[in-house]
């Protein structure tokens, strides 16, 4: 079954377009479409200014693996602190310095994006990514009232032996969608193009109860917080958000089977949209 948003990747570069692509309606003219695009390009060089370059922040993340791990090995010791130091006072150090250095460029991390955020570049391109993505809602149709939903993409690779992997280091890729419906279909949309999926080709709810992981959080509150606690969602060295489950809704179009992949956190919304009850847990 193909998920709508899975994208094949071939030696380093995507399709150009979803697996699903059949299902969408409306899409953006190509005029529009190209400031959408520069606009996307702008924000991605936007929030790189946000953090730390990728050496800083990968010696971040060594730095504070070394000391977890250090932490861990003398609180599974036999002994106490105060032997453990006498024996190793190295380990002390070592463990030391890479707490006080993680923490160092987690300050300064957080004192960059401080001061970008309050820049009039920052200001400016908050103010035309606003007024171009209200353009393209308006072209589109998508509605004020639209849920921000997050659907899970597959880009995928296949091997020569015919095996279909994911192309990233995590399972999915979270999409932040608008998704909304009226009497006759379901739709979900990007500010590029909108997905309709009718009504009577929709199936029921299944549960894949299958640890996944997503490649970013997307949402305003933290995946810890407590909105979301109840997902027991953890996130993983590299900034993978993982679950332990996800649900699938599909959909048929021309004698062939798609499946929708939606997060246990965001799939009670999709669900109220179309009427229809989620497959309880044994």
């Amino acid at each position: 079954m193909k998920n709508v948003f899975g994208m094949k990747v071939t030696k380093g570069e995507q399709s150009s377009s979803f697996d699903g692509a059949i299902f969408i309606t409306k899409r953006l003219d190509e005029e529009k479409q190209e400031t959408m695009d520069q606009v996307s390009e702008e924000t991605e060089n936007q929030l790189a200014k946000l953090g730390l370059s990728f050496p800083a922040k990968l010696t971040k993340y060594i730095c504070f693996g070394i000391g977890m791990i250090i932490l861990a090995a003398l609180l599974r010791a036999d002994v106490s602190f105060a032997e453990a130091f006498r024996n190793v006072p190295w380990l002390f150090y070592l463990g030391g310095i890479a707490f006080v250095i993680a923490g160092f460029l987690q300050i300064m991390e957080w004192k960059i994006r401080k001061k970008h955020m309050n820049s009039e570049e920052f200001s400016e391109h908050l103010e035309k990514a606003e007024q171009t993505v209200g353009e393209a809602k308006r072209v589109l149709g998508i509605p004020e009232n639209a849920f921000d939903v997050d659907i899970l993409s597959f880009l995928y690779k296949e091997k020569k032996n015919g095996k279909i992997v994911s192309a990233l280091p995590s399972n999915y890729v979270a999409l932040d969608m608008y998704v909304y419906a009226d009497e006759e279909s379901l739709y979900i949309a990007d500010c590029s193009a909108v997905f309709s999926f009718p009504r009577k080709a929709l199936g029921e709810f299944e549960l894949r109860k299958k640890r996944i992981s997503i490649n970013e959080w997307n949402k305003e509150d933290g995946y810890n917080s407590k909105q979301y606690r109840e997902y027991k969602l953890t996130e993983d060295n590299m900034g993978n958000i993982w679950m332990k489950k996800c649900y699938a809704l599909t959909v048929s179009a021309e004698e062939e089977a798609y499946e929708l992949l939606i997060p246990p956190y965001d799939v009670q919304t999709v669900a109220d949209l179309i009427e229809k009850s989620l497959p309880e847990e044994e």
